[in-house]
């Protein structure tokens, strides 16, 4: 199982849950190409599923392990996949933007002291 602190998702656990929409039956004749990818944007693991059904279980199984949907810009990234989904750490994961954590810059009257007033 995959804590959501874990910066790498658990391969095991991606695969089982392969395993588990491929054996749900499914009405449709369709073929969809699953891809699953690390946080890095690698690709860790593909499948085919006979179905939407399938399809749509995977990815909610993906989704409780840390998983979601993943649209690349552009159609040639999406390397032949239907269905991608990426690995997306809980944002306490990443490293902290110095940049924001002064508080916020705008509106510059409120942040900073104003002068005192002589009297």
């Amino acid at each position: 199982m995959v804590t959501r602190s874990n910066p790498n998702p658990d391969i095991a656990a991606v695969q089982r849950a392969f395993q588990m929409a491929c054996g749900l039956p499914t009405h449709e004749r369709v073929r969809l190409r699953v891809g699953v990818l690390s946080a890095d944007g690698l690709m860790i693991s593909t499948g085919t599923l006979r179905g939407f059904e399938q399809a749509g279980f995977l990815r909610d199984q993906l989704q409780l392990l840390g998983f979601a949907e993943y649209v690349p810009p552009r159609a040639v990234d999406a390397l032949g996949c239907d269905l991608l989904l990426k690995y997306v750490p809980e944002e306490g994961d990443s490293a902290p933007d110095l940049l924001r954590t002064g508080g916020p810059l705008w509106p510059p009257a409120r942040n900073r002291g104003t002068p005192s007033s002589s009297r």
